[in-house]
């Protein structure tokens, strides 16, 4: 939501209007002060949340009890979960025993695949041929796993009664351009259309900006080889490139950091990890 507030500051229509009032978001629930929470939902003539249910969380923090502290008349706009793996399938968060664990450099980016390599103890030199192989991954398997991933956000935007979509944005352009840097993090073409449809919905004229602004590029992942070839895609991609903040890095010292991380943990976790996450990954590799 960070990156939605500063590209909609960049509007000069909606900042003339505007002024944008920051929340905390709901994850840091530990440090959630919900009195101030509900004085600025108060102040507010527009409010952007995404979907936040009573499961897991106190009732008292889900979307639905927060907007009760709406003032009469502001407007309420649901944003859509900007999380789409269809391009990174092997590419995910990790938590070991409820801790979420961070990697030096890819810090919440984790391959399954370097995971795997790990637990069979696959010499780095010959997962690297096969994970740049053009044929690693069965095309079935990459269609079916990105239509999946569309077709769960889909679900996601309608069971969460969404205001803006990008399910269809996606599947109308996903060949032609990358829109994801990572599984959570759209590119800056993708926030742009997201800009564009809430203008619109606020009844306010769309600047176009002079270039893709992208605010979510500290980690960028390249998309595999086969997956870029399965889903026959169009754009330009460097396959051997991972960016980190202003860092290029090799996919060869991407793999490095994962293997230094991953050979010290347990292997019986990693492999119930892998199985109970991306359960196909065990098979391929």
């Amino acid at each position: 939501m960070e990156a939605l507030a500063k590209s909609l500051c960049q509007q000069p229509a909606f900042k003339d209007v505007y002024e944008h009032i920051d929340v905390p978001p709901i994850r840091n629930v530990g440090n959630y002060n919900l009195d101030g929470v509900a004085e600025k939902i108060a102040q507010a003539d527009v409010i952007f949340y995404q979907f936040v249910g009573e499961v897991g969380k106190p009732p008292e923090m889900s979307s639905d009890n927060i907007l009760k502290h709406a003032k009469s008349g502001a407007e309420r706009i649901c944003m859509p979960s900007m999380y789409f793996d269809g391009y990174f399938p092997h590419v995910g968060m990790m938590r070991l025993a409820g801790e979420r664990i961070k990697l030096q450099n890819m810090r919440n980016v984790h391959d399954f695949f370097a995971m795997a390599g790990a637990v069979k103890n696959i010499p780095l030199d010959d997962l690297l041929i096969r994970v740049k192989s053009p044929d690693f991954y069965p095309k079935s398997l990459t269609l079916e796993l990105f239509s999946a991933a569309l077709e769960e956000l889909s679900k996601r935007e309608d069971d969460q009664g969404v205001d803006i979509r990008i399910s269809d944005f996606i599947r109308e352009h996903y060949k032609d351009h990358k829109l994801f840097n990572q599984q959570n993090h759209p590119r800056g073409i993708l926030m742009n259309d997201v800009i564009r449809r809430i203008m619109e919905y606020l009844g306010l004229e769309w600047h176009v900006p002079k270039r893709s602004v992208g605010f979510q590029d500290t980690i960028q992942v390249p998309l595999y080889v086969s997956t870029y070839k399965n889903l026959e895609c169009r754009f330009e991609e460097d396959f051997d490139v991972y960016k980190s903040g202003k860092k290029n890095l090799s996919q060869r010292e991407v793999f490095e950091t994962y293997y230094a991380a991953y050979g010290k943990m347990d292997k019986a976790a990693l492999t119930a990890y892998i199985n109970d996450n991306k359960p196909y990954v065990m098979d391929i590799v």
